[in-house]
């Protein structure tokens, strides 16, 4: 039977801010967007429930969550009514793809009255909980696959720490350069939506959802812009073999690029390197191992992100060639290792998910 999510579930929000729970300590565990924050002295929910991120990076991010929990406010708590089941509810949500279809053009927002009149198919409770054991196993099957890429990622950090050290840059053991001096940093824009015909020529084009992949090719680009846009907007051509980086949405992701392209206002271009002493896949490693310096240096009230100038002044140490193309190397390897998975886990999620959905008949629509 089809029904309303209003009349299945409940959503509401508690306005919990990190930032006030600095003093606050216990046993109970708050979630944000990125996982658990820390433990405090209290809860919300005393019983399982399904979060959603509400605001920011990854919107509409749909997770299960213990009893005697609570989530930050740029979360949405959703409870089942009385004869739903939890997890059947939760991949029906996601079925939705609700983070596909945000809105706000600062920060990317859902809220429960902007979707609570979405329909998904409601059998009887006992039905329901049959097509969620279906679904946990496939989710399982995910979740070992995501385990293992990120015990790669682990092996990756390990070979780091151990060819270089903790804290390479304090170590006086290399040579250390800004960013501004052993490159040029260069911020991008974004051409005016106002010229359509901006946005039907053969120049890639990137934002911070494209960045975080080792590389970008041609094919990676979220639109492909004219030579006219870029006469008339603030993006440049950064030339293949440079970097690009998040400053804003996305803070620090970073990926090469092997192609000309451009980017929005969010991303820094790093070019023109010296390849007889640096090698980009080595320089974008040393840059990951930065995410928490870039966390810390965020700032911003309502997009909070950093300035071009925290990158140019970054500091990076500079080992001789032959020792950063070994780690390059050994990366590489791993990364072939790590394309067999998230090719598998692809296929999981496109395929076998989708066929799943299909058969226990998962069909949404929009009530008018």
């Amino acid at each position: 039977m089809k029904k309303q999510l209003k009349d299945v579930c409940e959503g509401f929000t508690k306005n919990i801010a990190q930032k006030d729970l600095s003093e606050n300590n216990g046993k109970y565990p708050i979630f944000g967007a990125s996982g658990i924050i820390k433990t405090i002295d209290f809860y919300i929910s005393d019983k399982p429930y399904i979060g959603i991120v509400k605001d920011g990076s990854g919107v509409g991010r749909t997770n299960k969550y213990p009893a005697k929990s609570s989530l930050l406010g740029t979360m949405q708590y959703i409870l089942p009514n009385q004869g739903i089941d939890l997890d059947y509810l939760m991949y029906g949500i996601r079925s939705l793809h609700l983070g596909e279809n945000y809105s706000g053009a600062a920060i990317p927002h859902i809220y429960f009255n902007v979707y609570k009149n979405r329909t998904l198919d409601f059998p009887e409770l006992a039905e329901q909980k049959q097509r969620s054991i279906v679904l946990n196993k496939i989710q399982d099957a995910i979740n070992v696959k995501e385990k293992q890429l990120f015990e790669l990622e682990n092996i990756i950090q390990s070979e780091f720490v151990e060819m270089f050290g903790e804290n390479p840059v304090e170590s006086g053991k290399w040579k250390v350069e800004k960013l501004e001096d052993i490159s040029t940093v260069q911020t991008g824009g974004t051409p005016s939506r106002n010229h359509p015909e901006y946005f039907e020529g053969n120049i890639p084009w990137v934002t911070t959802a494209n960045l975080g992949k080792n590389e970008l090719t041609y094919e990676d680009a979220m639109e492909y812009i004219s030579q006219d846009a870029i006469n008339n907007s603030a993006t440049k051509i950064i030339p293949a073999n440079s970097l690009f980086i998040g400053i804003r949405v996305g803070v620090g992701k970073c990926s090469i690029n092997r192609v000309d392209m451009c980017s929005n206002q969010d991303i820094c271009g790093l070019s023109g390197f010296d390849t007889t002493i640096i090698n980009l896949v080595f320089l974008k490693k040393v840059l990951d191992s930065y995410s928490d310096f870039f966390e810390n240096a965020k700032r911003g009230t309502t997009i909070k992100g950093i300035k071009s100038d925290t990158i140019k002044k970054l500091k990076i140490f500079i080992p001789e060639l032959n020792i950063q193309n070994q780690f390059a190397s050994f990366i590489q390897k791993i990364d072939k290792s790590k394309f067999v998975l998230q090719q598998q886990l692809q296929f999981i999620k496109k395929y076998v998910i989708m066929a799943s959905w299909r058969k226990i008949c998962f069909y949404t629509t929009v009530a008018m």
